[in-house]
């Protein structure tokens, strides 16, 4: 679930009141999209507002988890790759990006050295991708570390789509079925 209270309201306080309304016990929480990055500007190029925000947001959701038992804080990574965060207590990883947003820059050494720190702490990551990109993820992970794709694939190219190449075959994936609006 996104949380965060700087770029988007989306703060804790709010989400509790939904989640006990719900009869949840407790949730996964990531940072908004939009204090990640500029998800609007395709060409987007990183900067020092944009990682001190990044920082922020990951941080407030680390604040939770440590003053709570039912709060699961998720890395958000984007392309600074900060492998040395991972070691801070998340639970899992959220790797996102839309079709028409900034695109992550899986070919940097920095992406294989933080899957790698993600391999070894054994984090599940979510993952909400593009097709294509999905399932290169995938195949490069290799089930060295969960995966969890949301909305059933909806955003990933979409559940038969998926289900057609396989990514379903594999015993390390698994759908999130919370659906997208």
């Amino acid at each position: 679930m996104h949380c965060g209270v700087q770029n988007v309201r989306l703060p804790y306080e709010m989400l509790q009141g939904y989640l006990r309304e719900g009869g949840i016990d407790g949730a996964c929480l990531f940072a908004p999209v939009e204090d990640i990055y500029d998800r609007y500007d395709y060409h987007f190029q990183d900067n020092l507002a944009w990682v001190n925000c990044r920082q922020s947001a990951n941080q407030y959701l680390l604040d939770l988890q440590q003053s709570r038992t039912d709060v699961f804080a998720y890395y958000f990574v984007w392309n600074n790759f900060k492998k040395e965060e991972l070691r801070k207590g998340y639970k899992g990883v959220k790797w996102h990006r839309h079709e028409d947003e900034p695109v992550y820059h899986y070919d940097d050494p920095l992406c294989e050295a933080f899957l790698q720190a993600v391999y070894d702490l054994q984090l599940p990551i979510l993952l909400e991708e593009s097709f294509e990109n999905t399932r290169y993820l995938i195949g490069r992970i290799k089930g060295r570390t969960p995966v969890i794709i949301p909305h059933l694939g909806m955003l990933n190219g979409g559940f038969e789509a998926l289900f057609r190449s396989g990514v379903w075959d594999d015993e390390t994936i698994f759908a999130d079925t919370a659906l997208a609006s």
